[in-house]
């Protein structure tokens, strides 16, 4: 049989045929003496072996390991009892699953009847309550909620010479890593792809003015290297003087979006002052009190006093 008619018959296509035999999915299929795949019986039974395998659920690689241990000249009929005894529990699994499905779809069509089944008409009496009491959420669509961020900095070398891009798009990935999302349209982009190194420096309100002024002015059309003091660091990025917190931190990777390069970066030094520090070397940020940036409004937010340490609070709920 050819394999156009085993295509036919079984309703697989001849390019799946082929690639179920390259994989192991079925046996080697014989070859007649024009070396043209000739089917018989014996592979017809192993195609639709496969395919109720396939409906049952079962995975490539156990169906694919089953058919080894079957045309393995070794002793495999345990090893193959336990792949169809996995088989077998899962697809118990998903039936009782789909069972319980039926059944609430069966209750629902007894019930079509009368004016809903009660759990749907509590839901429904609850939904009106809340809408009458003017407690429902407006839905603002796809905005997002996640401000404010805190405000930083980005000091990396173009062309020679130190920039600056003010950012407000930053994440924390780990204990070791965060993400910087910058505008493919910034000029800073392409130094950090060349250098893949940058510094991250928190800002506070004693530098915010000139925090502000490196975001407003772009770097393609005016020299910023001079708006800071600054040194650099061993990967050799500039690293800011007056920030009292600063990262400085190496690429990794780029997660590229519609529109914006997202840095993920490894933190190589952490940088503070001692005036930031509480007495037992940690960073303060009551002291440091940096400040937050939020989209929505566009505006600079103030940190403020502690309320509670964590997980303290909780402790007073039962």
């Amino acid at each position: 049989m050819t394999i156009k008619e085993v295509s036919e018959r079984t309703g697989i296509s001849i390019d799946n045929l082929r690639y179920y035999e390259r994989i192991g999915l079925i046996p080697p299929i014989p070859r007649n003496k024009s070396g043209i795949r000739d089917y018989d019986e014996i592979a017809i039974h192993w195609i639709t072996f496969v395919l109720k395998f396939k409906k049952a659920g079962a995975s490539l690689e156990a169906i694919i390991e089953y058919i080894k241990l079957a045309t393995s000249e070794q002793d495999s009929k345990e090893a193959r009892r336990a792949i169809l005894f996995e088989i077998q529990e899962d697809l118990h699994n998903r039936i009782d699953k789909l069972t319980a499905c039926l059944e609430m779809i069966d209750y629902k069509i007894e019930n079509f009847d009368n004016l809903c089944d009660p759990i749907t008409q509590k839901m429904i009496e609850e939904w009106k309550s809340k809408k009458e009491g003017n407690s429902m959420k407006k839905d603002l669509g796809s905005v997002l909620g996640l401000y404010p961020t805190p405000l930083v900095v980005v000091g990396a070398m173009v062309n020679g010479k130190a920039n600056w891009l003010l950012v407000g798009h930053l994440g924390i990935m780990g204990h070791d890593h965060i993400m910087v999302s910058l505008s493919k349209s910034h000029y800073t982009n392409q130094g950090i792809k060349e250098t893949k190194a940058l510094s991250v420096n928190i800002v506070d309100e004693s530098w915010l003015d000139k925090a502000d002024y490196v975001g407003c002015v772009s770097g393609n059309k005016t020299d910023k290297s001079n708006v800071f003091r600054f040194y650099i660091g061993e990967t050799g990025a500039p690293m800011i003087e007056e920030a009292k917190l600063s990262m400085e931190c190496t690429v990794t990777d780029n997660y590229e979006t519609n529109g914006f390069d997202n840095f993920i970066l490894e933190i190589s030094h952490t940088f503070a002052e001692e005036s930031i520090l509480n007495e037992v070397g940690k960073i303060d940020y009551e002291k440091l009190k940096p400040i937050l940036f939020e989209m929505p409004n566009y505006t600079y937010l103030k940190t403020g006093e502690t309320i509670a340490k964590c997980m303290a609070l909780g402790k007073n709920i039962e």
